[in-house]
């Protein structure tokens, strides 16, 4: 069954319709993969980074209260130490619903531990300050200070974690443009190639069997009535075709009736008309009696049209000779 050129240019047009709409979802899902990444960076991040720093200053904020407190024996201090320590373990806990990485949620949870022997320390020392004892202050001081480093350094591996997934990030994020760049370019060379080939299917689909209905509308014009006419088309143009070679059946069947015709009328017109000439030029000669002038100038104009009218059957029997080709 052969498809109609309306039905033709229907699945044409969904053929690269369904190609673009492929090239859009392609991008629509690039985008959202773009929009993930980013939203990562931002909330994840980002976020962890500006924790880190805010958890460094809680720390540097007890250190410093401690040691002042240690010095001037003011609970005053010890208050600001205590909120400092609340603020960390508040910005800590934080910390940890953000991070959606295990090794940073790993580091989170060794500096927890390291707080907690931090202030473990401080609250000893305390306690020691205020029984008024003397206890081993430079002990002390060094053991908090190294807690306190190894914080500061789990904090710089924090952030250096979390700048190397933002740059690992980007990174694919560079890497996921390139491809989807690509790729929307060999989509889009496919689809017009795809397109330009469909169209000249179609369209030579449709002109070759019109090039074969012009050059019989041509031949019908010179005469030439043979329904000959065959063509793989489109249902359209084979109903065309159909018509045409129905017209030239029917014109071949008028012609052949014309042409006997003719043919038939130039013979019975020929021989009563030749007998007409005979008879008065009989007549004018004087076989038939004596005529007067008047009568001779009849006769004359009979045998002159006489004559016209064999001369006009003789060009129609010439007429039918021709189209019967005889001549």
């Amino acid at each position: 069954m052969r498809l109609s050129i309306f039905a033709r240019l229907i699945i044409s047009y969904l053929l690269l319709f369904s190609m673009l709409a492929g090239v859009s979802l392609y991008f629509i899902y690039h985008l959202s993969s773009f929009n993930q990444i980013t939203r990562s960076i931002i909330l994840n991040d980002t976020s962890i980074l500006e924790y880190s720093n805010l958890l460094s200053d809680a720390l540097l904020s007890e250190s410093r209260n401690d040691r002042k407190f240690v010095v001037l024996k003011d609970e005053e201090l010890y208050e600001s130490y205590l909120k400092a320590r609340n603020e960390f373990n508040q910005l800590l806990s934080e910390a940890l619903q953000k991070t959606t990485s295990e090794e940073i949620k790993n580091l989170f949870y060794t500096i927890g531990t390291r707080h907690q022997s931090f202030d473990r320390l401080v609250t000893e020392e305390r306690e020691r300050i205020q029984i008024a004892k003397e206890y081993p202050a430079e002990w002390y001081l060094e053991q908090k200070k190294k807690v306190a480093d190894d914080i500061i350094e789990q904090l710089k591996k924090i952030r250096q974690t979390s700048e190397k997934n933002v740059f690992v990030k980007i990174v694919n994020l560079s890497e996921s443009g390139d491809k989807a760049r690509n790729v929307s370019i060999m989509i889009s060379v496919f689809a017009l190639t795809t397109g330009l080939i469909v169209a000249f299917v179609i369209t030579r689909s449709i002109k070759k069997p019109l090039d074969v209905v012009r050059t019989k509308t041509i031949e019908i014009s010179h005469g030439n009535f043979k329904g000959d006419l065959e063509v793989k088309s489109p249902p359209v143009i084979a109903e065309l075709a159909t018509a045409i070679n129905t017209m030239c059946h029917k014109l071949q069947e008028v012609d052949d009736i014309k042409s006997g015709f003719f043919s038939h009328m130039s013979h019975e017109l020929r021989t009563p008309l030749a007998s007409i000439k005979e008879g008065t030029t009989m007549l004018l000669e004087g076989l038939g009696g004596e005529t007067s002038p008047k009568q001779q100038r009849i006769l004359k104009i009979i045998i002159q049209e006489s004559n016209r009218m064999i001369g006009l059957v003789n060009a129609l029997l010439d007429l039918a000779k021709m189209e019967a080709g005889m001549l």
